[in-house]
């Protein structure tokens, strides 16, 4: 059926990002690499952020502050969600 019809190609196989990925895109979360404090930039609603080391164990969890600031205690690497009510983002973070 791809002969006839290349554009189903990029139906099926297309990489374009979804209304929930574009709702947090200009979020970031600085310094990264850190001593351990973090703050997260263009967070404009409320969110909750969890904390996961390498092997997938939760370390921490909680609703953003005013100042949009978390802390993570131990050298490492890092996978922060951020979710919201209709989106959610990973970051990898790094502490030094």
């Amino acid at each position: 059926p791809f002969i006839d019809n290349p554009e189903w190609v990029n139906l099926i196989w297309s990489t374009t990002a979804s209304l929930n990925d574009q709702d947090l895109a200009g979020i970031s979360i600085y310094p990264n690499p850190s001593t351990g404090v973090f703050q997260i930039s263009n967070l404009n609603e409320p969110a909750s952020v969890t904390v996961y080391d390498v092997s997938g164990r939760m370390i921490f969890m909680d609703q953003m502050t005013v100042d949009n600031r978390f802390s993570i205690d131990g050298n490492g690497m890092y996978l922060v969600k951020l979710d919201t009510d209709l989106s959610s983002k990973t970051f990898k973070v790094i502490v030094k």
